[in-house]
């Protein structure tokens, strides 16, 4: 027998399908993506990459009325460095579809794109085939489009986030003290919250 917690809010796409728009506050957004990189930081402080870092794999938890938000499905992960192709296009980063080597920075790639769809609250590339053409496209640069109202400190760190090159990208922990930073000083970020 498993015994599993039951995620009331499902995954991160469904969430941001069917959330109020008071739970679409930048400042929440924020506390949703400190929860996904402490644990992409202990996945990677254990030795391991996530491998399919993706927002159906991430599970949206109320309690008390307070989101938070957990990593799943560790089914594909292993070690740094693996070389079998696998997960979902729009999330794989460029070094991969390109060599199919992965590391700690392709997860992080990964989670820009998380950043980025928290950000205009939809799926992207929805009018893509996921094919060898999305997958030029994206080693040739192709980056979802972040929501007008998106505070540029935001948009920074996605930016960095999905860099073509890994070496550029923030570590995990360099994320966490981010947003730790954001979440403890809220004029430094300067949250726009919807109207």
């Amino acid at each position: 027998m498993l015994v599993m917690e039951y995620a009331q809010r499902d995954n991160l796409r469904s969430f941001l399908e069917n959330a109020k728009p008071s739970e679409l506050s930048w400042e929440a957004k924020t506390y949703l993506l400190w929860d996904i990189i402490r644990g992409l930081k202990v996945i990677h402080k254990v030795g391991y990459v996530h491998k399919d870092l993706h927002s159906k794999n991430i599970l949206c938890f109320e309690r008390a009325g307070t989101l938070t938000a957990k990593i799943t499905d560790l089914g594909l992960s292993s070690q740094p460095g693996t070389f079998k192709p696998q997960g979902i296009i729009p999330f794989m980063a460029p070094e991969y579809l390109n060599s199919c080597l992965y590391t700690t920075s392709s997860d992080i790639y990964s989670f820009g794109i998380i950043m980025a769809e928290l950000s205009i609250e939809n799926p992207f590339f929805w009018d893509h085939e996921y094919n060898i053409a999305l997958i030029l496209k994206i080693s040739n640069g192709l980056r979802p489009e972040l929501a007008s109202s998106t505070p540029q400190p935001y948009v920074n760190l996605c930016k960095l986030c999905t860099d073509a090159d890994p070496e550029k990208r923030p570590t995990a922990q360099e994320i966490y003290e981010t947003l730790t930073n954001w979440l403890s000083d809220k004029s430094t970020f300067k949250i726009k919250d919807k109207i």
